[in-house]
C-alpha cells in the first residue's frame, strides 16, 4: 500500500468526520478534497482519479450532495463534462437544513397527536415540539447577529 500524503490523510479524515454525521464516507472524502484542492472546480474524472475509486461510486455520492446544496454542479464552455465545487453559501445550506427541520417538526406534531396518553415518548415528543418552536424563533436572530459580526470582521480586515 502506498504511503498516504498529508493531503490524502486530510481527505480520509474528512470522510470519517462526515460519515459520523450520517453522510457516506465517500461524500466526506469528496468534500475534503474540494476544500483543499488548488482548483475549486473538479470533474467526475478528476474526482475519480484523485480518490482512486470507481466512477459510479463518485457519481452516486455526488447526486445527493448537489440536491442538498453542499455542492454546485457547473458546466464549462467548450467542455462536455460537468464540474463540481463546494457551495460555500452558508445561508443556503442552513436554510435547506432548516426546511428539513420544519418537515421533521410537522412529523413530530403529528406523532404527538397519535400519542395522547401521558407516556415517556409523548413527553419527549412534546419537548421536541417546544424545542423546534424555540429554534425557529431564535434562528432569524442568530443570522442577524452573524451578519453584524461578519461586518465587523470585514472592517477589521479579518475577512
Amino acid at each position: 500500500m502506498a504511503k498516504l500524503t498529508k493531503e490524502d490523510r486530510f481527505i480520509e479524515k474528512s470522510g470519517i468526520f462526515f460519515e459520523s454525521f450520517g453522510y457516506t464516507q465517500m461524500s466526506g472524502r469528496i468534500i475534503g478534497f474540494l476544500m483543499i484542492s488548488d482548483n475549486p472546480l473538479q470533474s467526475l474524472k478528476q474526482l475519480t482519479d484523485k480518490l482512486r475509486v470507481a466512477k459510479s461510486t463518485v457519481s452516486t455520492a455526488l447526486k445527493p450532495m448537489v440536491n442538498m446544496s453542499l455542492l454546485t454542479k457547473r458546466g464549462i464552455p467548450g467542455s462536455r463534462e460537468d464540474y463540481y465545487e463546494l457551495n460555500f453559501e452558508m445561508l443556503s445550506i442552513v436554510n435547506k437544513k432548516t426546511e428539513a427541520a420544519v418537515g421533521f417538526q410537522n412529523l413530530i406534531k403529528e406523532a404527538f397527536e397519535h400519542n395522547q396518553k401521558e407516556t415517556e415518548r409523548s413527553s419527549l415528543l412534546k419537548e421536541l415540539i417546544y424545542f423546534y418552536d424555540f429554534f425557529f424563533d431564535e434562528y432569524p436572530k442568530l443570522f442577524d447577529r452573524w451578519e453584524k459580526q461578519k461586518e465587523m470582521l470585514i472592517a477589521e480586515g479579518k475577512l
